[in-house]
């Protein structure tokens, strides 16, 4: 027959013609390497007095499918079959889905979903503008995600299709001891936009493993218009343990370049359209253990993105009850703070650890941008910067330290003041002390130089 652009042409059907079409065996959907388990497929079309319809029944281990459509020619078409996009169109399906895990495995690699599906169908409408209504449910939704401890179970959802959009009517899912719960408006055509959904959160458990412990509450809305993402609403940390591990594998810095290796190429900056107005609130049960702090966080965000969807925070996070381990000694933070006041990753730092009980306590004291932060000693009472170094890693006076106490006090300093800019952490450290050079070769020996002479003892 003869296609044109308006519709089919030129071709004269007469009287009942039937097409029955079985399938037999089964089929395997290669790029999601899945086998459906094909038990039956019956497609049969039919054309009657100018009309065309068709069956289908479908049976296969993941589900059903029993369907049937009908078209007519364009009312005052006589032309051929007169099949064009103005022609009516009716349409019934019914698609049961047993379980979606088989149909999903593929492309969730880490994770494993569950669930079981229901969709109810009709459309009507001309084939060029069909117009779909009817309704989803879903029961036994389940998402797991064992590296981060995430499982949500319990959850369904019921839905009603009218025209090009999807209405949420309830979303409800379980994780820990908490909730979670959406409505609202999803687009057929995702990216024309129109994207409307409103949440509810309580003690929903997002992380659920040992060290990573998360529950969080809040509302807000989720909406897409075509260009953008927004998110806008309040989260509160209900309950969390946050350990995070420190052990890495070494790199190289990205100033080294191995011969007969193509040096990687930088990446470009991924700018998100992303519309963000969330209040984050730390709570008064978010703990958190990582470089050897140890504490309560509480504090809030206001977490804000700028016109070229770059994150930004404003607001302040403190730490309560809190310790930092270095040295060997566990230091008493009698005051930590994070303000932000712009980017996201670049918080203004106001931290003082102590060491405490001891004739002289002494601390670190750090401030400025965690990008270039500025660190010093502290003590009560005030001491030069050399004794207040001794006290703080060694617990006692200069005048009382050892040959291996220096080689621990040099490299403390190195530590604690290393600084490109800044004098050497030996020159540092020997000013401290009113000399010009500390330098320890071995365990048993050492050579204190000044300007006056030097000492060398073994």
């Amino acid at each position: 027959f003869f296609q044109a652009e308006d519709g089919i042409r030129d071709v004269a059907v007469t009287g009942v013609q039937t097409c029955a079409l079985p399938i037999w065996g089964d089929v395997y959907l290669e790029a999601a390497g899945v086998e459906l388990g094909l038990s039956k497929a019956i497609i049969d079309g039919r054309f009657t007095q100018g009309s065309l319809g068709a069956e289908a029944t479908v049976d296969a281990r993941v589900g059903t499918l029993r369907g049937s459509i009908r078209t007519s020619p364009e009312p005052g078409i006589e032309e051929g079959l007169g099949f064009t996009p103005r022609s009516p169109l009716a349409l019934e399906a019914n698609i049961e889905l047993a379980e979606m895990r088989p149909l999903l495995a593929a492309f969730q690699t880490q994770g494993r979903v569950a669930g079981r599906a229901v969709a109810r169908l009709r459309g009507s409408g001309t084939l060029g503008k069909p117009q779909l209504e009817g309704t989803l449910e879903a029961t036994g939704l389940g998402y797991e995600l064992p590296p981060w401890g995430l499982s949500v179970r319990d959850g369904r959802l019921r839905a009603r299709l009218l025209g090009d959009n999807m209405e949420i009517t309830e979303l409800f899912l379980r994780a820990g001891e908490g909730t979670f719960t959406a409505r609202g408006t999803l687009p057929l055509r995702f990216a024309d936009g129109g994207t409307n959904i409103a949440w509810q959160a309580e003690r929903f458990g997002l992380l659920n493993r040992p060290g990573m412990r998360l529950a969080v509450g809040g509302s807000g809305t989720a909406a897409f218009d075509g260009k953008r993402f927004s998110l806008k609403g309040s989260l509160t940390a209900q309950r969390g343990e946050l350990a995070l591990r420190t052990e890495r594998l070494p790199t190289l810095a990205d100033d080294i370049v191995v011969s007969g290796r193509e040096p990687p190429k930088p990446r470009a900056r991924v700018r998100l359209p992303l519309d963000l107005d969330l209040i984050a609130d730390l709570g008064s049960n978010l703990f958190m253990r990582a470089y050897g702090f140890a504490g309560r966080l509480e504090g809030k965000l206001h977490l804000t993105t700028d016109a070229a969807g770059e994150p930004r925070a404003d607001g302040r996070i403190d730490a309560v009850n809190a310790t930092f381990e270095a040295y060997g000694q566990r230091l008493q933070v009698q005051e930590g703070a994070a303000i932000f006041r712009g980017p996201l990753d670049n918080p203004a730092l106001q931290v003082t650890a102590w060491r405490r009980n001891q004739p002289v306590e002494a601390g670190v004291q750090i401030t400025g941008p965690v990008q270039d932060p500025r660190v010093q000693l502290v003590s009560e009472p005030p001491v030069t910067e050399g004794e207040r170094l001794s006290w703080l890693v060694l617990g006692r006076a200069p005048g009382e330290a050892g040959t291996a106490d220096l080689a621990l006090l040099q490299a403390a300093a190195g530590a604690l003041f290393s600084n490109r800019s800044a004098p050497s952490p030996q020159q540092r450290l020997a000013s401290a002390f009113g000399l010009d050079e500390i330098t320890v070769r071995d365990r048993k020996s050492t050579r204190l130089n000044s300007s006056h002479g030097y000492i060398s003892y073994a």
